[in-house]
Formats: structure tokens, C-alpha cells, sequence
């Protein structure tokens, strides 16, 4: 007993002189490990040390303090290189990508680079107690951290705000045991680990499951493209055109049609959205309040506009409100695509092809209803004119263009 008692000192110098280690794996290839020095314990703030290893089949792997996005504190780790990391420290301001912060006091240690096929960065931060937005205490027993990745071609930048694509192989939050990474007073932990002992490095093995299947994002994307490019703007131009039998109920057809196709992209975008934390982004906003005008609004107005028409054979204050809301709700669909592909942070090249058919598509679409808005209102004109001013607008197909038609004549002139 004796003996023991003046082990028991030096037991516990050597426990606090070597570092100690909390290991959290994801998939089991994509590992975090923490470590606590003994001082930073003690005040609650200074150094900790983090190492971020994981395979070079990913674009980037991220670590952050914090429990979701927002307002997260975040390590990112991508490649310089062909044996070189950059470690980016950014901010989360949402569900968008996290922004470059100068404010962090990063340092990326000896050990850091790619060999074998593996990325690893050794890094000392020395202000990860508070940040913009958020805080963690390093006395605490545990706290809560985030992770993400993003599986594809390597960046090769040494840029820390390089443009990130939108993580694609999960993400998860999780509390990290932070009691067990105490320890140590090492400049840098990492390499002398290879010699030390660390009883607590047991590794926590986490396994990513994507939030959601990508062939829902595939869904929704392809959905609202088809109802907002090709179906709404042709539903519309299908009344416009003079001459076509039945327009009223090709119109009509077209335009359900449009709403069903955009409202099984909406549900499935929905869920994404909820699963994934994208409901307050701008492009889910607008999204849903497009969706809200055009299924609940525009087909109410569009009733009463041709109930009124049928009766008075004349525009009316709804027929202007069902025109214009619906070339505004769906111009403004037009735009939110753009908008999604920002938010999934894809190719360039992508964004570039949707804004050009976009364009077309819009240009094309306004040329006609201006074509024949014009056509309509010389028809009006001429029809008056040709008959001394006596003569009734017709509702012709039930479209609402004012065609006029001479009295007791039995033909209509299409505007």
C-alpha cells in the first residue's frame, strides 16, 4: 500500500502528460480525432487539436463544432495537391455554403498531407471556445459537433474560400465524448502519439446514411423543370394562338396537367427540404409561395375570368389578375430553378444551360402573348371601325382574347 501511494503521483503526472485521444469514424473511413490539452481543461478555453483523415475519393470532408449548420464553426479539409491538404475554417450562416472566417486562429501541424491515398490535416486551433455565432466550453463532459462530405474529384486548391459543392455523402450531428480527449500538454499531439500510450483513443464507429434517396432530388428537380420550362408556358400560349378548336379545354387540360407535375416535384422537394434542414432557404420560400399561387389562386381567378367573359364578352378586373399572376408566378418558377441550382452548389456549367433554355423558353413565351395581345386589340379596332362602331366582342373559344364578330353576320374575326 505504501508502495502504491507514491506510485499514485506518478501514475497521474504520465496520465497527464501524454496526450489523450476521442475518435469518432464515419462509414469507418472518415475519422475525427480530438484532443483536449490538460490547461485548456482546466480554463475552459486555449488550444485543442484536431486530426482529419479520410480517403482521397472525397472532394472535401468537414468537422464542425456546433448542432447543425447554422451558426456552426466548421474545419474543412480538401486537397492542395497531390500531397498537400488545405484546411479552410468557415462559418455556417444556414442552409447555404458555409462562409471562408479569417477570424479563426488555425494552425495546420506537422503530419498534414496526403500519402497512400489518404488525406490527413493535424490542426491546432487556439480560439475554438466562441466564434461568430457560437460557443463551446472544453470543460464540458461532451458537445455537440457536425459532419459532412462531399465523395468525388479532388479540388486541388490552396484557395481557403474555394467554392464547395453541396455534400452528397450524408450528414450527421453528433455528441462527442469530450471528457475522454483530456490530456496532455503536446505542441503536437499527432506525432508524438506514434510513441505515447493512449488508453481512451477508442474509436466511435458512426454510420452515414443518406438523409434521403437521390432519385427524390432527381424527382423533384425533373418535375418542377417540366411544369415551369415546358407545361405552364405552353398551357398559356395554347389560348393565345387563333384558330384552335376546343382552346378553352386545352388550356384547361394543360395547365392541370402543369399543376399535377409541379406538385409531385413540390412534395418530393418538401421532403428533401425537411430532411435535410432546406425549408428557410430562399429557393424553398419562393418555391412554396409559387406553388400556393398557382394551385389555390390562379385557378379560382381563372374560373370567374371565363364565367365573366361568357357573360359580358369582355375582359373584366379578374381577367387582368388570372393574366398577370400567372405570368408572374411562373417567371418567378422560371427564376427559382435557377436558384436550386445554386443551393445543390453543381457544376457551373449546369447553371449556364438551365439560365440560356430558361431564357428561350421566356422570350418565346412573351413573344407570343405579345403577338397576340397585339393581334387582339388591331382586331377590336378594325372590327369597330369596319362597322361603324356597331358590333358585340364574342367569346369565340372561350379564351378571353375579345375577338369580334359582326352583328347578325355568323363569322368572328380571331384577334
Amino acid at each position: 500500500m505504501y508502495r502504491l501511494n507514491l506510485l499514485w503521483p506518478l501514475l497521474l503526472q504520465v496520465a497527464t502528460t501524454f496526450a489523450q485521444f476521442t475518435t469518432t469514424c464515419f462509414d469507418g473511413n472518415v475519422c475525427y480525432r480530438l484532443n483536449i490539452p490538460q490547461q485548456t481543461a482546466d480554463d475552459g478555453q486555449g488550444d485543442i487539436f484536431l486530426q482529419v483523415t479520410a480517403p482521397t475519393a472525397f472532394s472535401w470532408v468537414a468537422i464542425g463544432q456546433g448542432s447543425g449548420m447554422a451558426g456552426s464553426h466548421m474545419f474543412i479539409v480538401y486537397a492542395a495537391s497531390a500531397d498537400n491538404v488545405t484546411v479552410s475554417p468557415r462559418l455556417g450562416v444556414g442552409e447555404v455554403e458555409p462562409v471562408y472566417t479569417p477570424d479563426t486562429q488555425l494552425t495546420v501541424l506537422e503530419g498534414s498531407g496526403i500519402a497512400d491515398g489518404v488525406m490527413t490535416a493535424n490542426i491546432r486551433c487556439s480560439n475554438c471556445e466562441s466564434w461568430s455565432g457560437g460557443s463551446m466550453s472544453f470543460s464540458a463532459a461532451s458537445a455537440q459537433w457536425i459532419h459532412a462530405a462531399h465523395a468525388g474529384p479532388p479540388l486541388d486548391s490552396t484557395s481557403p474560400t474555394e467554392r464547395l459543392s453541396q455534400h452528397n455523402a450524408g450528414d450527421s450531428h453528433f455528441d462527442w465524448d469530450m471528457s475522454t480527449a483530456v490530456g496532455g500538454s503536446s505542441l503536437n499531439p499527432f506525432v508524438d502519439a506514434a510513441t505515447a500510450p493512449s488508453p481512451s483513443d477508442n474509436p466511435i464507429i458512426n454510420t452515414i446514411t443518406e438523409p434521403f434517396p437521390p432519385a427524390v432530388l432527381l424527382a423533384h428537380a425533373v418535375c418542377a423543370c417540366l411544369a415551369m420550362l415546358l407545361l405552364f408556358p405552353l398551357g398559356s400560349i395554347s389560348i393565345r394562338i387563333p384558330g384552335i378548336k376546343h382552346a378553352l379545354y386545352i388550356h384547361a387540360g394543360i395547365q392541370l396537367t402543369a399543376l399535377l407535375t409541379l406538385t409531385a416535384g413540390a412534395a418530393c422537394g418538401i421532403y428533401v427540404a425537411a430532411v435535410d434542414g432546406y425549408l428557410r432557404t430562399p429557393h424553398a420560400i419562393i418555391g412554396l409561395v409559387v406553388l400556393s399561387l398557382l394551385l389555390l389562386v390562379q385557378p379560382l381567378l381563372g374560373m370567374l375570368h371565363h364565367r365573366r367573359f361568357a357573360q359580358l364578352h369582355r375582359r373584366t378586373s379578374v381577367s387582368h389578375m388570372h393574366i398577370w399572376l400567372g405570368r408572374g408566378a411562373i417567371t418567378l418558377g422560371i427564376v427559382n430553378g435557377g436558384l436550386g441550382l445554386q443551393l445543390t452548389g453543381g457544376n457551373k456549367e449546369w447553371n449556364i444551360v438551365y439560365g440560356v433554355v430558361a431564357a428561350v423558353v421566356w422570350v418565346s413565351w412573351m413573344g407570343v402573348a405579345g403577338w397576340a395581345e397585339v393581334r387582339r386589340v388591331r382586331g377590336q379596332s378594325a372590327g369597330v371601325e369596319n362597322r361603324g362602331g356597331i358590333g358585340k366582342v364574342s367569346g369565340g373559344n372561350g379564351n378571353g382574347l375579345g375577338s369580334m364578330e359582326s352583328v347578325g353576320s355568323g363569322r368572328g374575326m380571331a384577334a
